[in-house]
Parts: C-alpha cells; sequence; structure tokens
C-alpha cells in the first residue's frame, strides 16, 4: 500500500515564527514545533512535505539545520518562488497536487491556508499558530488513524 502525504505549513507551523528570527544557530533546535519522535512516528504512516509561503533559502536553510532534513526531501518542498500567487489563491496547492501528490492532507496555521485548500479541495486542519501542543495532537490524531 503507497502511504499517503501529509504537508505542512513552515512558518508557525513547523518552526516557530517568533523564535526563528531571535536565537542564534546553535539554538534553532529549540524553535521547532514538532519533536523527532513525532516525525519519526508520523514518517512511518504518511510521506512529509511542506507548503509555505516563505522564501527557499530561509525553508531549506532550516531544514538543513535541524533534523527536519531527516524527515523532508526537497522534491517535496514548494515555497514561494515555486507560484506566482500566494496560499490563498490555492496556487500553491494545487502545485503540491501535481508535483507533490494528488491526495494530501495539509496542516497550517491561517485563515489563508485553509482559503486555499477550499480552492484547491485539499483536507486541511488547522492548529494555533506556534503551537507544539496543537501539532504533536493533530499528529497523534493523523497517526492513530491509519
Amino acid at each position: 500500500m503507497t502511504k499517503k502525504f501529509l504537508c505542512f505549513d513552515f512558518d508557525g507551523t513547523l518552526v516557530n515564527s517568533t523564535l526563528i528570527k531571535t536565537i542564534d544557530t546553535n539554538q534553532i533546535f529549540t524553535a521547532l514545533n514538532i519533536s523527532q519522535e513525532s516525525l519519526q512516528k508520523v514518517s512511518s504512516k504518511y510521506n512529509l512535505g511542506i507548503i509555505s509561503g516563505g522564501s527557499q533559502s530561509e525553508v531549506f536553510s532550516i531544514v538543513e539545520k535541524t533534523y527536519l532534513n531527516l524527515f523532508f526531501d526537497k522534491k517535496y518542498i514548494i515555497t514561494k518562488e515555486c507560484t506566482s500567487k500566494d496560499k490563498i489563491s490555492g496556487e500553491p496547492f494545487i502545485l503540491a497536487k501535481k508535483q507533490i501528490s494528488n491526495d494530501y492532507i495539509f496542516i497550517g496555521d491561517s485563515r489563508s491556508d485553509e482559503i486555499g485548500c477550499i480552492k484547491a479541495n485539499v483536507t486541511c486542519y488547522l492548529m494555533q499558530n506556534n503551537s507544539k501542543v496543537d501539532l504533536e495532537k493533530l499528529i497523534k490524531l493523523l497517526t492513530d488513524q491509519i
């Protein structure tokens, strides 16, 4: 059986957007909203991707410097440079259907994420911005469903 894809928003979902701007490189792990153990668990049930409104250089830099690089392949990361419109338009989510998987689940943290997913006909779970607790609960819910 082929694993389904689970895609995440980056800034505010996987990474604490407030902390990442104020800490030095040696403390970058403290800005992640998800534990390595949770990523291990969810990656055993889903293939993982990222759909971000952030720049490729910012996203790739953080992924490479953290344990996120163990779980996210760059070919499954969509950033603002990949499309001409932002997430609320639905375009990045439609591109993900073509480049990542036609059937995926998205976890985001904003109304723009939700509206974009609706336009692209993608299942979307919303969490509170920068909430480790919300993200861990969603991961548990999604991994226990399968």
